[in-house]
């Protein structure tokens, strides 16, 4: 079965700060998740491995591609989930902590418990990412991933 992922992020980036903040469904949000900034609003965004060199303004566009690489590189979609034929959309939030880890990975929006499962995996393995920071201080941010899954 071939899988096709893609990611609608310059539409979505606008969108993650209303819908993350009102719909999230983690019942356990740490105190990094409730202080983390959205990541259309912080000053100085998260630079993914492979961005370094881009300029302030391409910076923001390049971690939307290259978190779209990553998880469509490293999403695989469990046998069970296969089984039952799942697709769909799937919202995974995420932080960027101020030591550049990624926290707080959690569903959104999800479609069902395996395909969400499957979409958090491939999130949860980004690789450790430059930190964003705001008025000088690194912070945490927070960024939505939009998953398409095709089956």
């Amino acid at each position: 079965m071939k899988i096709t992922c893609t990611f609608l992020f310059l539409l979505l980036i606008s969108w993650t700060s209303t819908y993350a903040q009102a719909d999230s469904t983690s019942t356990n949000e740490s105190s990094t998740q409730e202080n983390a900034i959205d990541f259309v609003k912080v000053d100085v965004k998260p630079v993914f491995p492979g961005c370094e060199n881009e300029s302030k303004k391409n910076q923001a566009s390049c971690f939307s591609q290259k978190v779209a690489e990553h998880v469509a590189q490293n999403f695989r979609m469990s046998p069970k989930t296969k089984k039952k034929g799942l697709h769909g959309r799937v919202y995974i939030q995420f932080t960027v902590d101020t030591s550049g880890n990624i926290v707080d990975v959690h569903v959104i929006k999800g479609v069902h418990e395996l395909l969400d499962k499957d979409a958090l995996e491939a999130v949860k393995s980004l690789p450790k990412i430059t930190p964003g920071s705001q008025e000088g201080r690194k912070v945490p941010v927070s960024f939505v991933v939009p998953i398409n899954i095709k089956g």
